[in-house]
């Protein structure tokens, strides 16, 4: 609180209350550092009034009926609850303290002499809230809030920031950090395993078995669900890129990264070999049974590549290190509720084999959001 005192000093006004806005995600424990804050200024000599301004978690069927309930959420969730705080502007008091979801939208910045953001990670703010035994519409509560990060950016405009979360005060863990020196890490376990494949040197070699591949139904038809995949399980979100080196031969040789929950939910992204014409950079995504294929052209010659896919919830983002540029190649969504995924390096060889892969580095780091 020292430095929230030092603010408050260097902001005093001549004429009437100072104003401070708090605020963070839902169950961030605005309130409990609202009333907090209020007992330590008035501690401090301060005449305080705190005003909490209340949002419902139970969506009104109006809400529920919209296109889109989280910008629905952000977007009236504090219809009429704000009018009240200009009255506080009359009262003869040093500080007004208010606090609430949304109450650092642009719209309301300007009410606020000093702004300070509680962080705390959503799965921790869902966590105290079924501890709560609140019942909550979680995804749409989050669209909110992203919405919000996204237009009001309230986290980096506050001038000051006071965590609220164990996750956040222990930083990112490290999933994994696999950089396949001598021996494989137990962590690590193979679907599919390929009849030939070694570590050593620094990198993971693997050769490909033939008519190896992952795709389900659409367009082609057929089903396959035999390519090699390295994986850890894991129920967090996080950041997984990996370097791959390959020597393709035959059309569809692929490498690259891989999130599976089963046969029929699934995500890959890597180069496609494509002989005499352009090879594919894309992604597959697989949803209830049926794969999609977006990509865009690549030249044939390349013959090493850096992956990342992130994840945060159900959504994944996935990019591809071109010429030392970072290019998006898909924004996707798996329906499948599963919180627990597979995520590491695949391969394939839909047509023959004797694709040669060498991989030299496999991270997944923890992303707190």
């Amino acid at each position: 609180m020292n430095k929230l005192l030092e603010l408050i000093n260097r902001k005093k006004k001549a004429k009437g209350p100072l104003f401070i806005g708090v605020s963070g995600i839902f169950f961030s424990e605005h309130e409990q550092v609202a009333t907090e804050m209020t007992n330590v200024l008035k501690e401090d000599g301060y005449s305080v009034i705190h005003h909490h301004v209340p949002v419902s978690y139970n969506l009104s069927v109006e809400a529920l009926n919209d296109k889109n309930t989280g910008k629905y959420i952000y977007e009236h969730s504090l219809k009429n609850k704000m009018e009240d705080i200009a009255a506080f502007k009359e009262k003869e008091v040093d500080i007004v303290v208010v606090d609430g979801l949304f109450i650092l939208k642009n719209l309301y910045r300007d009410m606020y002499d000093l702004t300070v953001w509680i962080d705390c990670t959503y799965e921790t703010g869902f966590s105290r809230a079924d501890e709560c035994n609140v019942v909550m519409d979680k995804d749409s509560w989050k669209i909110a809030k992203d919405i919000q990060y996204s237009i009001d950016a309230p986290k980096e405009q506050a001038d000051m920031i006071i965590v609220r979360d164990e996750c956040i005060e222990r930083g990112p863990q490290i999933i994994l950090h696999e950089t396949f020196n001598d021996s494989l890490n137990p962590q690590l376990n193979w679907l599919h395993e390929p009849s030939v494949w070694s570590v050593k040197n620094g990198s993971l070699y693997v050769k490909t078995d033939p008519i190896t591949d992952f795709w389900q139904r659409t367009h082609y038809g057929f089903q396959n669900d035999n390519g090699h995949f390295l994986y850890v399980n894991t129920d967090r979100d996080f950041v997984m890129t990996t370097k791959v080196r390959f020597n393709p031969k035959h059309q569809f040789d692929q490498a690259g990264l891989m999130i599976r929950i089963d046969e029929e939910n699934w995500i890959k992204t890597s180069m496609e070999y494509e002989l005499d014409n352009p090879a594919k950079l894309g992604a597959v995504v697989t949803n209830l049974g049926y794969s999609d294929w977006s990509t865009q052209p690549i030249q044939s010659n390349v013959t090493e590549l850096t992956f990342r896919i992130t994840r945060t919830g159900k959504d994944y983002v996935i990019h591809a290190l071109v010429e030392s540029e970072w290019i998006q190649l898909r924004v996707a969504h798996l329906h499948d509720d599963a919180k627990e995924v597979m995520c590491g390096f695949y391969c394939c060889s839909p047509i023959k084999d004797g694709y040669e892969v060498h991989v030299d580095e496999l991270i997944i780091k923890e992303l707190l959001v």
